[in-house]
């Protein structure tokens, strides 16, 4: 279970840097009129605020993968049920968050595709 939570959470940095990457990119479609002072920054905002969250998850499935490796040494048994219930809940929310985040990817290309802005 811990194998798919964290390619859940690989999945879900990957869409979240891709999402901040397109969205900046869309700002800079050559066909397209410029945008506002006012909707670049918040284009760069909420990029910033997209690879902030891609950072979080990554440390997230690093902080799991090294739960593991100390719940598999000398206090294993008394740590492994409570490890397991949490690696559970989680790999729901991360199920969850994935299939939210590929919908908005989605969301961005098909924005870029009709030529516009994502944001502005």
């Amino acid at each position: 279970m811990l194998a798919l939570l964290r390619a859940a959470l690989l999945g879900i940095s990957m869409l979240l840097a891709v999402d901040a990457a397109l969205i900046i990119l869309s700002l800079f479609m050559t066909d397209r009129a410029p945008v506002s002072r006012q909707a670049f920054l918040v284009s760069l905002l909420v990029s910033a605020l997209f690879l902030g969250l891609a950072w979080l998850s990554a440390g997230i499935r690093r902080q799991m993968t090294r739960l593991c490796e100390v719940g598999t040494t000398s206090a294993g048994n008394a740590f492994s049920a409570p490890f397991g219930s949490l690696v559970g809940h989680l790999l729901v929310a991360a199920m969850l968050f994935a299939l939210f985040m590929a919908l908005l990817t989605y969301g961005i290309m098909a924005r870029i595709d009709q030529n516009f802005a994502v944001l502005g």
